[in-house]
């Protein structure tokens, strides 16, 4: 049952960022004169990449080594900075700093899925 929740919780995670990064990427993708361009999206595809991979961590990770605590502190912790990082990347890209919000968001997910798959690391050794 804890292993279902947590796969839930981090599953809306996911769900949450990938649309924020399908809109972050967005305007980088359209050929008009006036639209951002630069290496956003490398940030914004890498993000995805350290989510997906964060989620696979805990869905085909090593259940029986770590306790349900610690899986449900490091889920918690890549839930609430996934969210934070998605809300703070759509703040900036309403006032159209199109760039710095895809480095931000993509900055932030990186970061936040790395510490959450340290805290599994950690909880086992």
């Amino acid at each position: 049952m804890a292993k279902f929740l947590i796969l839930a919780i981090l599953t809306i995670a996911m769900l949450v960022h990938l649309w924020v990064c399908a809109v972050l990427v967005l305007p980088f993708g359209m050929a008009e004169p006036g639209q951002p361009h630069g290496w956003g999206p490398l940030a914004v595809f890498w993000a995805i990449g350290e989510s997906c991979w964060t989620w696979w961590k805990f869905a085909r990770g090593r259940s029986d080594a770590i306790p349900t605590s610690t899986r449900l502190m490091a889920a918690a912790a890549a839930f609430l900075i996934l969210l934070v990082g998605d809300a703070s990347a759509m703040g900036l890209s309403d006032s159209n700093k199109w760039d710095a919000a895809a480095w931000v968001g993509g900055l932030v997910a990186i970061a936040g899925c790395r510490a959450s798959r340290y805290l599994l690391r950690s909880s086992s050794a």
